[in-house]
């Protein structure tokens, strides 16, 4: 199943790169509008990256669901300059009504990020 493509998608320039039962990988190729004022990618694009990604590996659980991030949490640990983004999302847990999730979001080899988000499961509207 592939959703449809958000607009705040295109507007920052991600795509989905895989999907597997639980898992997707959103990639995003940096340019000049993802950097900050000292050269490097911003925090919001990186974080949006693993939102996204964590989104949309449950989406490929439960695609009959909709879901909201409750809670989100990164961690930086290296800057980003140029290249390719890839945030690759994994679902750890599921429940009735909540589910808990991980992303590490990587530039080229290095990781620049990891994250773990809190999503709350809802119907579809």
């Amino acid at each position: 199943m592939t959703p449809q493509i958000p607009d705040y998608w295109r507007h920052i320039g991600m795509r989905m790169s895989r999907q597997a039962p639980g898992e997707a990988d959103v990639e995003l190729d940096i340019g000049p509008q993802h950097r900050q004022g000292q050269g490097v990618v911003h925090g919001g694009v990186i974080a949006s990256m693993a939102d996204a990604a964590m989104a949309m590996a449950f989406a490929q659980l439960a695609p009959e669901e909709s879901m909201s991030t409750i809670e989100l949490s990164v961690r930086f640990m290296l800057p980003a300059r140029a290249g390719r983004l890839v945030a690759s999302g994994r679902v750890i847990q599921t429940t009735r009504s909540l589910y808990f999730a991980e992303a590490t979001v990587r530039c080229g080899e290095d990781a620049v990020a990891v994250a773990q988000a809190t999503f709350r499961r809802m119907a579809r509207r």
